[in-house]
């Protein structure tokens, strides 16, 4: 468009340097969008430990579930940490936490919330019921997520 203005012979150079300068207004506006658009906090990496499983952006933990904020099963008593029977694609892990929104305790399903493809995604959330099993051993965990992650030592 900047082209087609400075080559018409029609339009008078005092039209020509406001047209330019619009067009430059706009071209930074875009650029600048599109910066802010890639700057949002994003998760870069995942890692379970002693105390959960983290969601970090570089150097900066986004969320976190810890051990600590596991709660046991309200409504039935049977199993606290159990697999999703009614998704429709592969069980998710479902654990049971406390919902200050709420205020009550609600069911939630364990979600590795990235934009880019996680090859260890299992290993992750193994690592993480395997935490469970050792930190929190007061929850009861379903013997199905025990086959699912292959963690047969722990099956009583």
């Amino acid at each position: 468009m900047a082209i087609l203005v400075l080559n018409a012979k029609e339009i008078s150079v005092e039209i020509k340097i406001v047209l330019i300068a619009l067009f430059m207004a706009i071209l930074c506006f875009c650029v600048w969008m599109f910066f802010q658009k890639n700057k949002k906090s994003m998760t870069t990496h995942i890692i379970v430990d002693e105390k959960g499983l983290h969601h970090y952006c570089n150097r900066d933990i986004l969320h976190s579930i810890s051990y600590a904020d596991l709660h046991p099963n309200p409504e039935t008593g049977k199993y606290d940490v159990l697999l999703s029977e009614f998704d429709e694609s592969a069980p998710s892990l479902c654990i049971y936490f406390f919902e200050p929104v709420l205020n009550k305790i609600t069911r939630k399903s364990v979600n590795l919330d990235i934009d880019q493809v996680i090859t260890n995604g299992n290993g992750l959330l193994k690592n993480f019921v395997k935490g469970i099993l050792i930190f929190r051993p007061d929850l009861k965990v379903a013997p199905n997520v025990l086959d699912l992650y292959h963690l047969e030592e722990f099956n009583k």
